[in-house]
């Protein structure tokens, strides 16, 4: 594995000659990069988690990312209402409350999007209910529990609701 090196401004200037150093640098650090070195700057997976379709508990590890963009689909089949919850854990282990981000009526299709980014502790929303709802589509700004920039998982449930999730972790250098 290719070692990661930082390369300061002041290194690599117009009219000066490159030091033998941080030419192998700007050779091995995509390499580096490409390989999650150490001390390289993240490049997010493609996808966290394929497109899955069940009912119950989706966990996603998220260690070493900023945030997530999750798309979600769902079926309620069921003559009742179902909510979709998810929570957040800085250890794997203990999650803060969950939070609601989509009511779905009974015997109606929803999809929703959802964008969350740790290091702010924004979580943006949007979903739209299918036919024959009666319910409200959405779109807003929530609060989750226990969101920091130290989260490293995310759980969500969904009762008893037929549902697919598609996680897409954010890399790359936090926001500030």
């Amino acid at each position: 594995m290719a070692d990661y090196t930082d390369i300061g401004d002041s290194l690599i200037e117009v009219g000066k000659p490159i030091r033998a150093l941080d030419g192998r640098a700007l050779r091995d650090n995509p390499i580096a990069i490409a390989e999650g070195a150490a001390d390289a700057p993240r490049v997010a997976r493609k996808s966290i988690a394929p497109l899955i379709s069940v009912t119950g508990n989706f966990v996603f590890d998220l260690t070493g990312y900023q945030g997530f963009t999750a798309h979600i689909f769902g079926t309620n089949a069921t003559g009742i209402q179902q909510n979709i919850q998810i929570a957040a854990s800085d250890d794997g282990i203990t999650y803060g409350t969950a939070t609601t981000i989509m009511s779905i009526p009974g015997n109606t299709d929803a999809t929703g999007m959802l964008f969350c980014d740790f290091s702010s502790g924004s979580v943006k929303y949007a979903h739209m209910l299918g036919m024959p709802s009666t319910g409200a589509s959405g779109a807003g700004v929530l609060t989750l529990n226990n969101l920091s920039g130290s989260t490293t998982r995310i759980r969500m449930t969904n009762g008893s609701i037929t549902s697919g999730v598609m996680l897409i972790a954010h890399g790359g250098e936090a926001t500030t």
